[in-house]
């Protein structure tokens, strides 16, 4: 419960300044992502794909989802082998606030859902994520960004560390690496992005 109480905090702090604040966001809101997803956990290492779409509503405000799927054959002995495979999906809401010309500050709420089948069985888990972090532009191609946030689905609860680089190749298209860590999950992303 602290660790809920300690993100509400941040989140109602974040609102307060500079709310309606009308500054252009340094960094892009409006896109489009597909690309290549790894996931590694518990000795597993699944490969798939992942789509992202995030697009502002207002000034402050943006709507985002995600899904991806990612699976393998796991060797169980005997020539035989269980297909694995996780679904993830996300869709939430989030506000950015510009803390400097080329840095914005973001914080999101949003619902999660995780599903894992192997052969014939399916476990699913819906929860909420809340995340904060920033994205900042070093150079005029080159974006950064980190995020720290906490996910929970069913009875289970983690923290969450991300970062990420994007290097523009042309104004609307541009090349995206992404990596993020909980508990004993890590998750790898490599994608193109459509800014629009």
């Amino acid at each position: 419960m602290k660790k809920l109480s300690m993100i509400a905090s941040v989140l109602a702090l974040s609102f307060s300044s500079n709310v309606f604040a009308e500054t252009d966001a340094p960094v892009s809101w409006d896109y489009a992502e597909v690309g290549y997803k790894k996931v590694k956990l518990d000795g597993l290492t699944l490969d798939g794909y992942v789509v992202d779409v995030t697009k502002s509503i207002t000034n402050n405000m943006f709507v985002f989802t995600s899904f991806s799927r990612a699976q393998d054959d796991v060797n169980v002995g005997l020539a035989s082998t269980l297909d694995v495979e996780l679904d993830q999906f996300n869709l939430g809401v989030g506000y950015r606030n510009a803390i400097t010309e080329t840095t914005d500050f973001f914080a999101t709420l949003s619902f999660e859902t995780a599903d894992v089948s192997i052969a014939d069985e399916s476990v699913d888990d819906d929860g909420f994520g809340a995340e904060i972090g920033v994205r900042s532009m070093l150079t005029d191609n080159l974006e950064i960004g980190g995020n720290f946030g906490l996910l929970s689905l069913g009875d289970e609860q983690d923290y969450v560390i991300g970062v990420a680089a994007n290097y523009q190749i042309t104004e609307q298209f541009s090349a995206t690496l992404g990596f993020e860590y909980m508990d004993d999950v890590k998750q790898y992303e490599a994608s193109v992005r459509y800014s629009f």
